[in-house]
């Protein structure tokens, strides 16, 4: 798998792998593909709980027995805090700098 090379790989050459690689993902369209995967169960289990039990929904269990969610937490706590800084920023320029006029 892509993502497991990179991981073996030293720092350096992850990002040079990686940069040419995350240039051509559109963020936008990935989010958008990954929300229904979201949306569904949870309209399901709102709508009917009995639906999403563990022996009918294998292959959603296999992802959530599999998925690292310290891995999951990390890398949203690193983007969260990658964002706050941004906006952090952000609000300081726009408080700081001359507004154009």
């Amino acid at each position: 798998m892509f993502a497991d090379s990179i991981e073996g790989m030293p720092v350096e050459q992850s990002m040079e792998m990686l940069s040419g690689s995350v240039a051509r993902i559109d963020g936008r369209e990935l989010g958008e593909a990954a929300n229904p995967l979201l949306s569904v169960p949870i309209r399901l289990y709102e709508e009917n709980p009995e639906l999403l039990t563990r022996e009918k929904m294998g292959v959603i269990s296999e992802a959530v027995d599999t998925l690292d969610f310290g891995k999951l937490r990390k890398a949203l706590m690193y983007r969260l805090q990658a964002s706050q800084g941004y906006v952090s920023d952000e609000v300081h320029c726009r408080a700081t700098c001359p507004s154009p006029s």
